[in-house]
């Protein structure tokens, strides 16, 4: 599958993804000091990408991605707090360009998280959403958690989570481990309405 994000057209509207990760691989009673989460660009971007740079958000989700918690008429307000972004432009599409995600507050979330089990973010591009009017869209197409059946590309990426922690009695060496987790889903081109 794949995550599409950004404008589609004047009639179309704003799109937006979700994802979640399975936060079970992190030791009980670990404290996260550092959460990573890339995203790769799908080939199929190129020539129907943003013709301007434009940051592409990670938000923090205001209810869990449980089974039929998000749907075409609730997504929007489902985005809550931006956590992270990172600046693009699928006019100038790499196979499997990576947009990395770090911040102080995404780990600060992945941490608030940990208890519930999984991490649940919201993936959206502000910049192209204030547009209006657009003739013709301008959005990026990420590879989705099973990306390797759908993508344009045999060397697709899904979404990972790479996260850094430190244990109770560790080794005296942050980090005392690392983690990276795979997406386990991924909700694709939510309308914004």
């Amino acid at each position: 599958r794949y995550l599409l994000v950004g404008e589609l057209d004047a009639n179309r509207g704003s799109m937006r993804g979700v994802l979640s990760f399975d936060l079970s691989a992190i030791p009980s009673g670990a404290t996260i000091t550092s959460a990573t989460v890339s995203l790769f660009q799908d080939k199929a971007a190129a020539g129907r990408g943003a013709f301007r740079p434009v940051d592409v958000e990670l938000h923090s989700m205001s209810a869990a991605l449980a089974p039929g918690a998000v749907t075409w008429n609730n997504a929007a307000g489902l985005f809550t707090s931006a956590l992270a972004s990172a600046p693009g432009n699928a006019r100038t599409v790499v196979l499997n360009q990576e947009f990395v995600f770090n911040s102080a507050a995404l780990t600060a979330y992945a941490a608030a998280s940990l208890a519930g089990g999984t991490l649940d973010l919201g993936v959206m591009v502000p910049d192209l959403e204030a547009l209006t009017n657009l003739p013709t869209g301008e959005y990026f197409i990420f590879d989705g958690p099973d990306a390797a059946g759908y993508s344009s590309s045999a060397d697709s990426i899904g979404p990972s989570l790479r996260v850094e922690f430190d244990v109770a009695g560790g080794n005296g060496t942050s980090p005392d481990g690392k983690v990276v987790i795979n997406a386990i889903h991924c909700k694709p081109d939510l309308p914004d309405y």
